[in-house]
């Protein structure tokens, strides 16, 4: 359940979070990120679940290691890379083997560690096909696409190392 809304009677009893009616309440644990805030009389309860997110990072990662190793060629060639290609299906079979570390254990933070990692290393990569071509578009959104890809991972990484440091 992503999203949860519970009204509150008018005297607001529910324990110690009524008593924090008008702040907001951020728990983690166990791999669950929980946040309360507070309206009036309804309260909005968000968990997010890092081994979901985990799971399906997983998945992307399978799908876009698989494109990187079937499509090295289109992609060096969008990329103004020409030759680069072994480099590329060397990043798509990273991609396909961090999937299969996330699916196999996706509540282990280190793998999602290894995503940053892959990460910084498409980050250096796409920043040399930026000093050469500096004016290519698919250069520049390539770089965006993995920049949101890490802030995710790290988010992901981040959630799953506090949950369980706590457990």
């Amino acid at each position: 359940m992503l999203a949860r809304i519970e009204h509150r009677d008018a005297d607001g009893k529910h324990g110690a979070v009524a008593r924090r009616r008008h702040e907001p309440d951020f728990r983690s644990g166990n791999g669950h990120l929980r946040v309360v805030l507070f309206f009036r009389d309804a309260v909005l309860e968000i968990r997010m679940d890092y081994r979901k997110f985990s799971i399906g990072l997983g998945l992307f990662s399978f799908a876009l290691g698989a494109a990187e190793l079937m499509g090295s060629r289109r992609i060096a060639g969008k990329l103004h890379a020409r030759g680069s290609e072994g480099l590329i299906r060397g990043f798509g079979a990273r991609e396909v083997l961090a999937g299969a570390g996330l699916l196999a254990a996706p509540s282990r933070p280190i793998a999602v560690w290894n995503r940053v990692a892959g990460d910084a290393m498409d980050l250096a990569a796409l920043g040399a096909a930026a000093r050469k071509s500096p004016r290519s578009q698919n250069v520049w959104g390539a770089i965006a696409f993995v920049v949101g890809a890490t802030a995710l991972d790290i988010f992901v990484a981040r959630g799953l190392s506090r949950g369980t440091a706590k457990a």
